[in-house]
Order: structure tokens, then C-alpha cells, then sequence
């Protein structure tokens, strides 16, 4: 039963890491796509497993009987049959690794007063804890704040809050459900387009810092279903297109929930040449999503700050009550 049981985690661990590489707008395939890494820490436990149930009967008396050819030598056929699925598992397992090393390495600079601290949170359609979410933005001294699903309600929270009086400039636009989505800085900007034809409106800003001017998106790509993830797939193009038409422009930043974490090809080609701020600053798996839910656990990080010509100071993520995503924040600076 055990044998039987390993080599299903085996077959499953290798399929969902072969789909990393597989572009595709497959419901099913897509969300189990986001599951990559959660699948890396089953394998690896599945991998400890397998080495005790392969190396204990080789210890024991019984193993030994085995060997010699006698009434146990149907459990050296099984030992074989698990040390197997331990090679199988392993080779997952190295895979898994070689992914997550380089996000596990610092490469960041030492903090200055002129530093960007952005923080984006996705407020779940105005549910979000306001006075929790600008208690971190004091606590971190937040300068840019990008918010998703932000409901006319939600806003007037968030002025209750004391947000304007910390954050005066704003651009984007509120809806009563997760089409809205804001920005708030403390810098001098300019709206520069105020969304590019997706579901939600999704602005960029040119923010003027004492070090020079940064380009900010803020997004919020419609997400998939298990029903259909047609429309999800479109909208990455369509970031993505804009992201390459940016080339050369000087500091970027992307932020906001994208609906794609690093383990979907569409993601990945979408962000080509950005580094994701936790990962430069060695956070590792950072998942976001979902929170705030007992039996289920966050396994996927679909929540990121995203920067090109800026260098990394420190970056996380903190929870926000009442929200089913994590917010992400990152300090960055110019150069």
C-alpha cells in the first residue's frame, strides 16, 4: 500500500513540475500550475518517506532473511521497487532545488532616506482591515501604496484612516467590486494612462523622487477559473506587451496582484527583465494567497513587486485582516 502510494506521489510530483514549462490557457492545467511549489514540499517529504521505508528493511533482520532468498525475499523486490520511487522523487527534488537556490540569495542594498517603499494589497472587494492596512503603511513609512479591489466604501475607510494626510497624490479609479484599483504616493506625480482595456482599470504613474523619476503600473490582470482562463491568458499578453514597450525607459516599477505566480510561463514571459523584489531580497517561497482561511493554507504567490532599474533594499509580506491575499511591500531605490 505504501509502495503503491509513493509511486502516485511520484507520478503526480513529476507531472505538475513538467507543467512549469507548459504555456497553456487550460483551466485545469492553470491552477495546478499554482501548485508547483506547494507539490516540491510533498515530494520532498514524500522523498523521506520512501528513503526510511527503502532503508529500514535492509537494517532489520528480516532484510537480511530476505536477501539470503528466504521467506521474506518478496520484500527485497519491494525494497528495489522503493528505493525506485526514492530515485524518481530525489531527481524531483533537485529540480525543485535548483529553483528555489537563486531565490533564497540577497543580492540588496543598505537602506538611504530617499528610498521608494511600495506596498500593494488586494482589499477583496472592501473587506480589508483599513486601520490594520495603515497601521503598516506608518510602520513601514509607505511612500507608494497600490491597491486592489478597492470599493467606494473602502476608500472613505481609508480617509477615516488618516490615508490622505500621509498620502496626498492618487490616480486609478474605485468600483463597488474588485474592479477598482488605486494608487496613492506621497511624491509629486502625473497620470500618465489610466488603463489599457482590461477589466479593471489599471494606471500608471510617473513618480518624481529626489533621485529621479520611476514608472509605476499598477495591476490587477482578471484572473482564471476552473471554467475558463481564456481572458486571463489574454490579459498577460497584454501586460506583457506593455512591459516590452518600455524598454530603455528608465526605473520600473510593476506592482499589484497579477493573478500568475513565477511558476506559469505566461507569468514568466510577462516579466521578462523585471526582478521580483522578494526574491531579490532571498525571501524564497513567499506565498500570498489564499489567507485568512482556516483548513487552507496560502500556496501560491500571485501578489509582487516587480522592478527594472532600481536596486533592492528589503522586501516581505505582511497579512491583512480581512483580505484573502497577503500584501507585499518592498523599499527600492533608483540606480
Amino acid at each position: 500500500m505504501l509502495h503503491a502510494l509513493l509511486w502516485l506521489v511520484a507520478a503526480l510530483t513529476v507531472v505538475v513540475l513538467a507543467l512549469r514549462w507548459v504555456d497553456t490557457d487550460q483551466p485545469f492545467l492553470v491552477a495546478a500550475q499554482a501548485m508547483v511549489p506547494t507539490v516540491g514540499f510533498v515530494a520532498a517529504a514524500a522523498l523521506a518517506v520512501a528513503l526510511v521505508a527503502a532503508l529500514v528493511p535492509a537494517l532489520s533482520r528480516a532484510g537480511r532473511r530476505g536477501a539470503r532468498g528466504g521467506p521474506h525475499g518478496g520484500s527485497r523486490g519491494a525494497g528495489r521497487g522503493t528505493r525506485l520511487v526514492a530515485v524518481v522523487l530525489a531527481a524531483c527534488c533537485t529540480v525543485y532545488a535548483i529553483l528555489a537556490v537563486p531565490t533564497l540569495t540577497r543580492s540588496t542594498v543598505a537602506p538611504e532616506p530617499g528610498d521608494v517603499r511600495v506596498l500593494t494589497a488586494n482589499l477583496y472587494k472592501g473587506h480589508a482591515d483599513a486601520a490594520a492596512l495603515m497601521a503598516q503603511v506608518r510602520e513601514r513609512e509607505i511612500n507608494v501604496l497600490v491597491l486592489v479591489e478597492v470599493t467606494p466604501e473602502m476608500e472613505q475607510r481609508l480617509e477615516a484612516a488618516g490615508l490622505r494626510d500621509v498620502l496626498p497624490y492618487e490616480a486609478g479609479m474605485t468600483a463597488p467590486s474588485a474592479a477598482g484599483i488605486r494608487v496613492w504616493t506621497g511624491f509629486a506625480r502625473s497620470i500618465v494612462d489610466n488603463g489599457w482595456g482590461t477589466a479593471a482599470s489599471q494606471p500608471t504613474i510617473r513618480i518624481g523622487t529626489d533621485h529621479g523619476e520611476v514608472l509605476l503600473r499598477a495591476v490587477h490582470p482578471e484572473g482564471p477559473t476552473l471554467q475558463d482562463a481564456t481572458t486571463w491568458r489574454q490579459e498577460q499578453r497584454l501586460l506583457q506587451r506593455w512591459v516590452r514597450e518600455q524598454s530603455g525607459t528608465g526605473p520600473l516599477v510593476v506592482a499589484g496582484d497579477f493573478n500568475a505566480s513565477a511558476s506559469h510561463p505566461a507569468f514568466r514571459a510577462t516579466t521578462e527583465g523585471l526582478q521580483d523584489a522578494a526574491r531579490v531580497a532571498g525571501r524564497g517561497f513567499m506565498p500570498t494567497w489564499p489567507t485568512g482561511r482556516t483548513l487552507l493554507r496560502p500556496f501560491t504567490q500571485i501578489d509582487h513587486v516587480m522592478v527594472r532599474g532600481m536596486a533592492v533594499v528589503d522586501a516581505g509580506s505582511v497579512t491583512i485582516p480581512g483580505s484573502d491575499h497577503a500584501a507585499v511591500w518592498a523599499r527600492l531605490r533608483i540606480g
